[in-house]
């Protein structure tokens, strides 16, 4: 399947729009981790999913404590691919589970206007967090996690932008591009001893 970019033109179209239909395009992407290679759909944990994305912040706070480039796409810092790494689980999750991807108003556990990027990392990890135990409590109102992962990749997008991603979008496209080949993800080789399972 060919990636492609989000495209944010159009009057006709709001954020949220543009949000929910690229979350569709990456869960088509990511089929492969959500049915197994005879096309059955898988059983997941939705506390895994979530910390998977987790993960992800964890990385970027190692990208960034060491001002590492990226493994993968050297080209970019390590911090913004790991950002659009969990840009890119929590848009697969939210086109799994219909999320609608809706700004509205949440608590931040650090204040936006903080300057410090690793305090600003914690709002990431507290985002998920919430979206868990919301949907592991089964707590009625789905319109929070809709807006918890709204801000999840926003703040993503402004904390990539304030440590000198100029696209932080051109990265979540070439590190979508990226995963389509990696060999890594292919159904034999997470088969494998020490492969990557879910």
């Amino acid at each position: 399947m060919e990636v492609k970019a989000i495209d944010f033109g159009g009057e006709d179209k709001n954020v949220s729009t543009v949000l929910r239909e690229y979350a569709e395009h990456v869960h088509e992407l990511n089929h492969r981790w959500w049915y197994d290679k005879d096309g059955k759909k898988l059983q997941l944990n939705f506390g895994e999913r979530m910390q998977l994305i987790l993960s992800e912040i964890a990385e970027a706070m190692e990208g960034y404590r060491k001002d590492l480039d990226d493994d993968h796409l050297p080209w970019y810092k390590s911090i913004h691919v790991e950002l659009a790494d969990g840009v890119i689980r929590l848009l697969d999750c939210a086109g799994a589970y219909e999320w609608a991807l809706d700004y509205g108003k949440v608590d931040f556990l650090i204040p936006p206007e903080e300057t410090n990027v690793a305090a600003r990392l914690l709002n990431l990890s507290d985002f998920v967090i919430r979206i868990a135990h919301n949907r592991l409590d089964r707590d009625p109102r789905t319109w929070l996690v809709d807006n918890l992962a709204y801000h999840f990749i926003d703040q993503s997008f402004e904390i990539a932008i304030s440590t000198g991603c100029h696209d932080f979008w051109q990265v979540v496209y070439e590190k979508l591009c990226y995963n389509q080949t990696r060999a890594d993800h292919q159904y034999s080789n997470r088969e494998q001893p020490g492969g990557k399972k879910f």
